[in-house]
């Protein structure tokens, strides 16, 4: 029995939603070179190349990471916090990223570092989640749990794979902190027991505890964030409507996105005090 979407078709169908809404007022080819950070399995930067002469796109994650150059986009494994050290001649007219900088620790430490290797007229846009997404991802975690096991009950062979891959490592593992089992999409986020994982959700990002996190993704925070960076937050977008968990639910996420609901927020940023020719594209659009 197959209930939730397909997770790659999902994923790909919202990267691409995402960017739609935030360069749909930019001609192909307005930016020289781009600088995209976290780009996973790299849906978004074939999507960036239509925008670019030259795409950079940097990952962790070797296994999930497209390898060497394709449809003009170079991919590149890295930790993004060293990023003065992968691209130390910086200039980059656009720096980009999507769900990547609650990941990161030191979060401001590393936009100083993306200042500086963009160009004075370029602009930065980071996705980053909201408070809505935070309360959707904690709502529907049980739910989620409860889809995924009676999705996997009703495939041939379901009963042994639930019991190999939860119920003997339950045994085995106990409470202990189990580090392999560390979600390879927030590698630097806090540890948590395999327990843990089936009682009661870990932070999302790389936060101490829900309670911070959820100040954390709140616009105002994220605000002071990139003013205190050095840049200028020149407009906020409002993203689509997620789960969190790759439900489809479209009719309610459409509903939700037309009573102006969004999961997340697309900030567009400049660098204080400098001029760019690039604000005109997003001059038409609402904060």
């Amino acid at each position: 029995m197959k209930i939730k979407a397909d997770w790659k078709t999902y994923l790909r169908d919202l990267r691409l939603r995402e960017l739609d809404r935030i360069f749909h007022a930019c001609p192909q080819g307005c930016f020289d070179r781009v600088l995209e950070l976290g780009a996973g399995d790299g849906i978004q930067s074939r999507g960036l190349a239509a925008y670019a002469a030259e795409v950079l796109a940097i990952d962790q994650n070797p296994r999930r990471l497209p390898k060497g150059e394709q449809g003009g986009v170079r991919f590149q494994i890295g930790d993004v916090e060293e990023i003065d050290r992968i691209c130390p001649e910086g200039g980059f007219d656009l720096i980009f990223s999507s769900n990547l900088l609650e990941h990161i620790p030191e979060r401001e430490r590393l936009l100083r570092k993306l200042r500086r290797l963009l160009k004075d007229h370029g602009v930065m846009i980071h996705v980053v989640p909201n408070a809505f997404l935070k309360g959707s991802w904690l709502g529907l975690f049980h739910l989620n749990l409860a889809v995924e096991l009676l999705e996997v009950l009703t495939r041939p062979g379901g009963w042994r794979k639930v019991y190999r891959k939860v119920v003997k490592k339950v045994v085995k593992e106990g409470l202990h902190t189990v580090e392999e089992d560390r979600d390879t999409n927030n590698p630097k986020g806090p540890p948590r027991t395999f327990v843990q994982r089936y009682l009661w959700p870990a932070p999302h990002g790389a936060y101490a505890s829900h309670g911070e996190e959820w100040q954390a993704y709140r616009d105002s925070r994220w605000r002071r964030l990139f003013e205190e960076s050095g840049l200028e937050v020149f407009r906020v977008l409002k993203m689509p409507v997620v789960s969190g968990y790759g439900f489809g639910w479209n009719r309610a996420r459409r509903l939700l996105e037309k009573a102006g609901f969004s999961s997340s927020y697309a900030y567009v940023l400049f660098k204080t005090g400098q001029d760019s020719p690039y604000r005109r594209y997003w001059e038409q659009e609402a904060t």
